[in-house]
């Protein structure tokens, strides 16, 4: 475009030099055509000129291979420094990026640039670049560490021909030492003309420490229930944290701070007793199939590195098309990302629209004041119904340690589930449920091919049981036996 416009301006130039150079005997008339020629030339030379400033200034800022505007370069540093001034002072300052800038080796820059440039005299963007670093009392050090001449380079032109050192790292002198190394890596695959360029800093951590997190971790409970002395030993844990944890007569505690009471009487004797199980590692989405089409992408970009021909071109590009797979295509490596993918799957899938049509309630006849309390003996059958080797919920307490508990905590449960029973009210942990979704078929990265899997809490399965077993023999009443 600036040649185009260049070479016609050029041509309408000579027009009106020839149309100026008329001789004396030229008659009025003819004067005056000419000056009207020459008036339509220098409207369309004044036309040509301002789309060429307008051009300009769409360029790149910091100039590409035509040249930007000074002023436009001189407001994209103003307002850099602008922006390092407002940073507080205390804190690292590093400056990255492409500055199109080449930095040379004068010693007059020195010590704001390094002895060990690829360059050997500083373009016009770098001698800019080197005056904001030297205003701001930055050092340039991209230009400071030893390294061969490749490890420098960080862009090369499509032909290959043409190798610079454009892309640098600045950081204030201040913490200078902290900048172990700058330099390029090669073999890293980044889809650009450019290089990567890493560099190695020392951070210095603060002094304050942040809290731990604790992990969860399940308890061993094979031995719990396999050795009679392992049982013996829980069960009498059990029994002496109850009567240390007892309330004094005439106390009322709620059903949220008797279940918690229970919860970590229940944590503390396992604890106690028996030994943490050891975690096992889980397949990762990153399985063998997108291993093998990567791989096979590494190879294609370093056969392109070290000839770059443009087979090898179209090969790398038709595999690294194939490595990108989604919902739509996409793979998504984010945890945030994947929860709330999930999140949307079953809430599209649970969260379902009611039937126009709906189910009829069936008068059971059932009189609340008729039908009984639970018992010891309907909450002891609902807790022995419970199986072993289940996954615990959202309280992390296996089916195991209220199973072989002993007759103590079992009437600790009981008094539990009717005081539920009575007021009416359900804690809060029993309403949560943990969804594990297990794959079944198909693509591992569809959530479609996965089938949701509800872990539940181990008191709220043993109150289920008991609810079930009061309307069961209401329920036979009205469905036949066919069905």
């Amino acid at each position: 475009m600036f040649e185009l416009l260049w070479n016609r301006m050029k041509m309408l130039r000579k027009q009106m030099e020839r149309q100026l150079d008329f001789s004396q005997n030229t008659i009025d008339r003819e004067v005056k055509q000419y000056i009207l020629k020459l008036e339509k030339s220098l409207n369309v030379y004044k036309m040509l000129l301002d789309n060429l400033t307008k051009v300009g200034h769409a360029s790149k800022l910091l100039g590409d291979s035509k040249k930007t505007d000074d002023e436009e370069k001189e407001r994209c540093y103003y307002d850099l420094e602008n922006t390092y001034v407002r940073a507080p002072k205390g804190d690292v300052k590093v400056i990255i990026g492409d500055f199109n800038a080449k930095i040379g080796k004068e010693s007059i820059f020195h010590p704001t640039i390094g002895f060990h440039s690829l360059h050997d005299k500083c373009n016009d963007n770098g001698t800019r670049l080197v005056n904001l670093a030297s205003s701001l009392n930055m050092i340039i050090g991209s230009t400071c560490f030893p390294h061969k001449n490749i490890h420098k380079i960080t862009w090369i032109s499509p032909d290959g021909r043409t190798q610079n050192q454009i892309d640098h790292v600045l950081i204030d002198s201040r913490h200078f030492s902290n900048l172990l190394d700058v330099r390029t890596h090669r073999g890293a695959n980044i889809d650009s003309d450019h290089h990567l360029v890493v560099c190695k800093i020392r951070a210095r951590i603060s002094r304050y420490k942040y809290g731990k997190t604790t992990k969860i971790s399940k308890l061993n409970i094979e031995p719990i229930k396999s050795d009679k002395n392992v049982q013996l030993k829980y069960i009498d844990t059990v029994n002496r944290l109850l009567i240390g944890n007892d309330k004094e007569p005439g106390y009322s505690e709620d059903v949220e701070q008797h279940w918690s009471r229970l919860k970590n009487v229940l944590y503390a004797a396992g604890e106690e007793t028996l030994t943490v199980q050891k975690h096992t590692e889980r397949s990762k989405w990153f399985d063998k199939k997108c291993q093998e089409v990567t791989k096979k992408k590494n190879v294609a970009w370093h056969n392109m590195m070290s000839s770059n021909t443009r087979s090898k071109k179209e090969i790398y590009k038709t595999l690294r098309r194939e490595e990108k797979r989604n919902q739509q295509g996409d793979i998504l490596n984010d945890k945030e990302d994947i929860l709330e993918r999930w999140v949307e799957h079953f809430n599209n899938l649970l969260n379902t629209p009611q039937p126009l049509a709906a189910t009829p309630e069936l008068d059971l006849n059932i009189d609340n004041n008729e039908l009984p309390r639970p018992t010891l003996e309907d909450v002891e059958r609902a807790i022995q119904r419970l199986r072993n080797n289940k996954s615990p919920g959202s309280d992390n307490l296996q089916g195991e340690l209220i199973k072989y508990g002993g007759l103590r905590l079992h009437k600790e449960i009981h008094t539990l589930i009717d005081q539920i029973w009575s007021k009416e009210r359900l804690p809060d942990e029993w309403k949560t449920a943990i969804i594990s979704p297990l794959h079944k078929k198909g693509d591992v990265l569809e959530c479609t091919n996965y089938r949701g899997i509800s872990l539940l809490n181990v008191a709220y399965k043993i109150f289920a049981n008991v609810l079930y077993d009061k309307l069961l023999k209401y329920t036979e009443l009205l469905l036949g036996e066919f069905q």
